[in-house]
């Protein structure tokens, strides 16, 4: 069986982004092998730009909770991220974990040495504002994201769910989500 991850970027645990978490592992547990991590459950440390080590070994020097994500981004074959729009983007928190990354960036395009297989991904965005750019920024950044772990990037996979303030402004909810597992299924 697939195993995968979904990754709440939300701070909120009562927040609408914990709500679409929660909904998303208990309809998809029944096909994969899944963990459910909060990231404001983890203790990740930023990036101190220490280049000198990220481009001499390829590995972070930082110990903390990155290794346990490190695991799931190398091995998964699933990785679903759900986050809520902050100014247009990730919350900073997120943005951190992203950063910490940058090692598997090093050892693909500058070491050249990168056989990690393909996985599916995804990213299930909520937003309180009917912006036309509402997801731009969490697009680009989790689409570089991506590519360093050879995750699939296809936007027809993701979750946009604009304009919602509380968990009864999402329409149509059931039958998004019914649709949203159908294409997992599928993969």
């Amino acid at each position: 069986m697939k195993k995968g991850l979904i990754l709440n970027f939300s701070p909120n645990k009562k927040g609408n982004s914990c709500y679409i978490a929660k909904e998303i592992y208990k309809n998809l547990k029944k096909y994969f092998v899944l963990d459910l991590i909060n990231i404001d459950d983890l203790k990740i440390y930023r990036c101190r730009g220490c280049q000198n080590y990220c481009y001499k070994y390829g590995r972070c020097k930082i110990r903390d909770d990155m290794e346990n994500l490190y695991e799931h981004f190398e091995n998964d074959d699933i990785l679903v991220f759900v986050t809520p729009v902050y100014f247009y983007h990730i919350p900073g928190y997120a943005k951190i974990m992203i950063d910490r990354c940058q090692p598997y960036w090093v050892r693909k395009y500058v070491f050249g040495e990168f056989n990690m297989k393909r996985k599916l991904g995804s990213i299930i965005a909520i937003g309180a504002t009917k912006g036309k750019k509402l997801f731009s920024g969490i697009n680009l950044t989790m689409k570089y994201f991506f590519d360093i772990f050879n995750i699939i990037f296809d936007k027809n996979k993701n979750l946009y769910f604009r304009n919602v303030e509380s968990k009864k402004d999402f329409i149509n909810f059931r039958v998004i989500i019914n649709s949203y597992v159908k294409a997992f299924k599928k993969s």
